[in-house]
């Protein structure tokens, strides 16, 4: 919708506030879901119909004093590395003209700035849009637990736990082993679904509705993360997660998913050329990371460091980069810096 809807639905409150008040509006923060990964992120009803934006974490402020009504945009600064994962992050100048909020200001710049407004003028109502069942809510369980049992007995020192089981779970059952031979299973048939409907034109969001049918009718619980399907330049987005352009002649499909069965993941990348054949250099490089994946494949066995497979890896494309003239030497290819944070 156009700025200019969420301008009047803002006129329209600040009409109905008491003079003298501050009033907050929250976007909501999300919800993680496993260690590096949050659940969809759900904007909240109210914060939207004033500003018409679904980003976490935002929030708006409005003060009315003496009749005189002053509005206040708070926002993420921008961060290059989370861009390379999640895309552009809006800065001051994107947000102020999509909201039509004057007066838009990073996040860290808030406190300076309700510091100086309490201390300068006289407010007498403090507004929030409080939710009943959130009110007294606890985020996670444990700690509060955790909270409330030291309270009791501050002598016993607290420890975590996660690393151990996290080093237990990395030896799988046969059981285990099976759950996830059937999540790739269902996964697979997922991205053929993917390849028999792509073709130039076709929408990123229809491919993944053609996945998720997949899933759905061979038993899988969920994707096991949110799906990737990226056509064109949004390939080149670490996380993007839109999936609603459409898909050109000439580009790829890079597609990164996974069925969840009984609580275990599949995690498949794939790359297709939308019109059905890669050109020249898509090939150069489709067949660079397909030789490095065979390698670090014929490497692989029990007692090997997982470390090494990011060097054989690396030494494997930068091998075929060599022999294509897309580099001047096989050492200065370098893999993107998240594979390198994977192993530290």
């Amino acid at each position: 919708m156009d700025a200019q809807v969420f301008v009047a639905h803002r006129a329209a409150l600040e009409e109905q506030l008491p003079d003298n008040s501050l009033l907050f509006l929250f976007a909501g923060e999300p919800k993680q879901k496993t260690l590096d990964m949050d659940y969809p992120f759900r904007v909240d009803n109210n914060y939207y119909y004033m500003t018409g934006f679904d980003r976490a974490n935002w929030f708006l402020m409005l003060t009315k004093l003496q009749g005189k009504v002053k509005e206040w945009l708070f926002i993420e600064r921008p961060d290059p590395y989370l861009e390379r994962y999640f895309g552009k992050m809006p800065d001051l100048a994107d947000a102020a003209e999509q909201s039509g909020v004057r007066d838009v200001y990073y996040l860290d710049r808030f406190d300076w700035e309700i510091g100086r407004l309490l201390s300068r003028d006289t407010f007498e109502t403090l507004l929030f849009d409080f939710h009943k069942r959130e009110l007294n809510a606890v985020s996670y369980p444990e700690n509060e637990m955790c909270r409330r049992i030291t309270e009791a007995h501050p002598y016993l020192t607290v420890r975590n736990i996660g690393p151990v089981i996290n080093n237990l779970r990395r030896v799988k059952a046969p059981q285990e082993i099976e759950c996830i031979r059937r999540a790739i299973d269902i996964t697979e048939k997922g991205i053929r679904a993917i390849m028999d409907h792509l073709r130039p034109g076709v929408n990123e969001a229809e491919l993944q509705a053609h996945f998720d049918f997949a899933l759905t009718m061979n038993g899988a619980k969920d994707n096991a993360f949110d799906p990737i399907i990226a056509g064109g330049k949004n390939s080149n987005v670490l996380h993007y997660s839109n999936n609603d352009q459409f898909v050109q002649e000439g580009d790829v499909l890079l597609v990164d998913l996974g069925a969840e069965y009984g609580y275990y993941a599949a995690d498949i990348s794939r790359t297709f050329p939308v019109s059905g054949k890669f050109t020249e250099e898509q090939k150069i490089y489709y067949n660079a990371v397909l030789y490095g994946q065979q390698k670090v494949l014929e490497y692989l066995a029990p007692g090997k460091p997982v470390e090494d497979t990011l060097r054989v890896a690396r030494e494997a494309i930068g091998e075929k980069l060599l022999e294509a003239g897309n580099t001047e030497e096989a050492s200065a290819f370098e893999l993107p810096q998240f594979i390198h944070e994977m192993y530290q």
